[in-house]
């Protein structure tokens, strides 16, 4: 067992462009997260409507309390990839959409 590494072997990626990135995230072991919303919404809008609505009203209880190191908007998006980089993190970063 090695800690800090995958427990998995995983295969070289040939370099440049977007395979760097991949494996960058592999390397470094991190999350990512991301979900289809736009075809959530279409497929499941009354799970996705009250999934959220669960969310908010147990955020609002102070039941769950995020992590929260970063607030970014559109404009500082750039910026976050090296901010996770850079290890100046100590929780999550978020995107806040303008108005």
């Amino acid at each position: 067992m090695q800690i800090g590494r995958p427990a998995i072997a995983t295969p070289p990626l040939p370099r440049g462009g977007y395979t760097d990135k991949v494996a960058h995230v592999l390397a470094k072991n991190y999350a990512v997260v991301a979900m289809h919303w736009s075809l959530s919404t279409r497929v499941m809008p009354d799970l996705v409507r009250s999934t959220h609505e669960d969310l908010v009203e147990i955020y609002e209880a102070g039941e769950i309390d995020p992590l929260i190191s970063e607030v970014v908007s559109f404009e500082q998006l750039p910026k976050a990839p090296g901010l996770l980089g850079g290890r100046s993190t100590y929780g999550k970063i978020v995107l806040r959409p303008e108005g």
